[in-house]
């Protein structure tokens, strides 16, 4: 702003007093403002954003930057910072000067400005117009301009848009299927579909094919034979033998 050549296109002041210029009104365009804010928005310092330790709160926005740069407390006058893409009527302003410190006038070589000591502004120019220069990113460096030597893209510890990005990582290696559907779930349905199959086969054979019990009988063994049983044993015999010593 200071060294622009033509810095009353887009500059005008509103008070002038003693011969120094107390307040300015800077006109810019919206697309500059937004490459500005853009340029500045990802500079950091340590872990904080150098807009926000500018604006004194978190999250900085471009209405509060300005504001914040044309306060006066970061600069030596007031700056009224005015977004607009029309050009706006140049403002009236009266100055104050001390003639007999300053002389009967103050005539500035460029023709663009003449302050006298009736303190009336006369300007080349009934408006202003915005301020559409190009705004350079933080991750760009800014080409030579006039006696301003090209300057090189802020580095990654300062500027985000500088590092490089972080590769995406890889994507999933997509599972083979069949008419859209997993080859896992195919798999696992043809096998609990066997599995019922053989399951209800084996059932419709038993319903069919009932199985029959032939169990063997085991003969009864002496100690299984009841005690009655013993005794007609014994009395048969003793019978017998009786018969066969009496009996002719």
């Amino acid at each position: 702003m200071t060294c622009d050549p033509f810095q009353a296109n887009f500059l005008a002041p509103l008070s002038i007093k003693e011969g120094s210029v107390e307040g300015v009104k800077y006109l810019l365009s919206h697309q500059f403002a937004d490459g500005f804010y853009n340029s500045c928005r990802d500079v950091s310092m340590g872990n904080d954003r150098v807009i926000d330790m500018i604006c004194e709160q978190p999250d900085c926005t471009l209405d509060l930057l300005l504001r914040a740069l044309g306060n006066g407390s970061r600069a030596p006058f007031y700056i009224d910072f005015v977004v607009s893409d029309v050009p706006e009527p140049r403002p009236s302003v009266r100055a104050t000067i001390a003639v007999d410190s300053i002389g009967e006038s103050l005539r500035k070589q460029e023709g663009v400005m003449t302050i006298t000591t009736s303190a009336a502004i006369q300007l080349s120019t009934e408006f202003i117009v915005p301020m559409n220069a190009t705004a350079w990113p933080c991750n760009k460096g800014v080409p030579a301009r006039g006696k301003d030597v090209e300057t090189e893209a802020c580095s990654c510890l300062d500027c985000n848009s500088s590092c490089t990005p972080v590769p995406p990582p890889k994507p999933k290696p997509t599972p083979p299927s069949f008419l859209g559907i997993p080859i896992s779930y195919i798999i696992g349905f043809l096998i609990f579909a066997l599995f019922l199959l053989v399951f209800a086969a084996y059932h419709i054979f038993i319903y069919l094919n009932p199985p029959t019990l032939n169990l063997p009988i085991a003969p009864p063994s002496n100690e299984d034979q009841p005690r009655a049983f013993c005794l007609d044993a014994a009395s048969i015999k003793a019978e017998t033998w009786l018969n066969s010593r009496f009996i002719y």
